[in-house]
This record gives C-alpha cells, sequence and structure tokens, in this order.
C-alpha cells in the first residue's frame, strides 16, 4: 500500500523508477508468519505456467503488462543515512504483491524494489542473517519434527507479547524525472498477529460495503489494485498511522 502511495504522490504523469522501503519493528514470529516464510523459499522445484512470462504480469485480457518490477533485494547487510539494514524474511513476498500491483495499475515501466530492517548495527544484521541462515534446512524437515520446536500456524506470541510489538514502514520513492517522495506507516502492536488480523477485517469490510465503483473487478488482485484508497481510509480509521514526508525530508533521506 505504501508503493500504492508514492506513485500517487508523483506529479501527473511522472512514473515511479524506484522504491525503498525500510521496516522497524519488534515482536515474536507467529506460526502463520513462519509458514508464509517457508513457502517464499524455493524449496520446491519451479512449474512452468502456461504463459511465457510471470504470472504476476498477466493483465485480465491474457496479454504481458508492460509495467515490471526489478526484484533489488539484497541477502547482505548495509548502511544508510537511516541506520544498519539488513534482510527482511517477508520482503520476498512483498516484492511479489508490488510486482502485481504495479503490473495492474501501472507505477512504473521497469521499477526498482528494495526492502530491508533496520538495525543497531552492520555487525548486528550480519549476526541475524547467519542465524537465519542456519535455520533454513530445519523448514526442510518433516512437520513432526519441525512443529516440535516451532509454533504451529495458528500458534504464536502471548496476548501480552503481542501488545508491546510494533511495525513502522518508511517508504521512499524516486520519479522518473528525479521526484523525491516519502511516507511512514505505523502500526503500534504486533504486526504478525493482532495488526493482520485489524486489516483483514477492514479489507472484507470495504469489500462488503464500500460503493463498486470504489472497487475494483475481480481477479487475482492485491488491496492496492482491488480497494485502493477505499481500504487505505478504513486501516487509518480504525487505527493505522500514515505520515507524509515533507519534500526536504524526502530529497534527503537516502
Amino acid at each position: 500500500m505504501l508503493t500504492y502511495m508514492l506513485a500517487s504522490r508523483l506529479p501527473r504523469g511522472e512514473k515511479l523508477a524506484r522504491v525503498t522501503h525500510l521496516d522497524d519493528l519488534t515482536g515474536t514470529p507467529s506460526g502463520g508468519t513462519l509458514a508464509t516464510v517457508v513457502e517464499s523459499f524455493p524449496f520446491t522445484p519451479y512449474r512452468p505456467t502456461r504463459t511465457s512470462f510471470d504470472p504476476l504480469l498477466r493483465l485480465p485480457d491474457g496479454t504481458k503488462s508492460p509495467y515490471a518490477v526489478r526484484n533489488r533485494l539484497s541477502p547482505l547487510p548495509s548502511w544508510t543515512k537511516q541506520g544498519a539494514v539488513g534482510p527482511f524474511v517477508m520482503a520476498m513476498v512483498n516484492v511479489n504483491a508490488v510486482a502485481r500491483s504495479n503490473a495492474l495499475l501501472g507505477y512504473g515501466p521497469s521499477l526498482e524494489y528494495r526492502e530491508g530492517r533496520l538495525g543497531p548495527s552492520t555487525g548486528a544484521m550480519l549476526g541475524q542473517l547467519l542465524e537465519l541462515s542456519k535455520a533454513l534446512p530445519f523448514f526442510l524437515l518433516p512437520d513432526f519434527i519441525k512443529y516440535s520446536v516451532l509454533p504451529r500456524p495458528g500458534e504464536g506470541p502471548s496476548p501480552q507479547a503481542m501488545e508491546r510489538g510494533y511495525l513502522q514502514v518508511t517508504a521512499h520513492g524516486e520519479g522518473e524525472r528525479g521526484t523525491k517522495v516519502g511516507a511512514r506507516f505505523y502500526l503500534g502492536k504486533d504486526a504478525g498477529y493482532l495488526e493482520t488480523a485489524r486489516m483483514l477485517v477492514e479489507a472484507g469490510l470495504t469489500l462488503a460495503l464500500e460503493p463498486a465503483e470504489r472497487l475494483s473487478g475481480g481477479g487475482v488482485l492485491t488491496p492496492a489494485s482491488a480497494m485502493g484508497d477505499a481500504f487505505l481510509e478504513r486501516l487509518v480509521a480504525s487505527g493505522t498511522k500514515l505520515a507524509w514526508m515533507s519534500p526536504e525530508e524526502a530529497a534527503a533521506f537516502l
């Protein structure tokens, strides 16, 4: 949704060239989050599709969208003006959602997408990366072994831990003509369970209650391409905090 917001902020006629999302969060992964991570890794052989191109680019009429995303996710820690940035496991899911939205909505014809998790130092982020790499083979074990240690989908942190969690995503975009825009998206509780549940409810209410002219038709859609501004308004009304960067802050952000 933040990429959708950034694209809407650009002057008329200017397309997004690149976007960066920086995630600041605390919380304990839930079983559902871990299952999503597992499904995002290429553990199973690639299955060819009926089309000669990425199915995320497929338009309703079956043709290929001219709007594609260039995945610039990096497994290595780096340093930015905002601090140390390391890999964020959910970015592998998010980049596909942005790719689908871009194909349908046309943010930019060759949009570069970057995302990472903010941390205290590059050394700390490297340590987290090493811990994750050691854990990956564990996900290949049979379920009865894997779930003797990990939470199953539907299981997760305690209510007290979820109340202490939060997620802030800061997004920065640059248009093809050099215009820079930015926004922040803040969730004040655990993003993997409490806030995800709230957003799902608001998505359902948007689809059920908003006038048809504010929604898209059927198909394989994302929240941005299906509900757009109508969904954003409900998120803000129910607790999500959204804020735009000033032009000066956006210009100096990265």
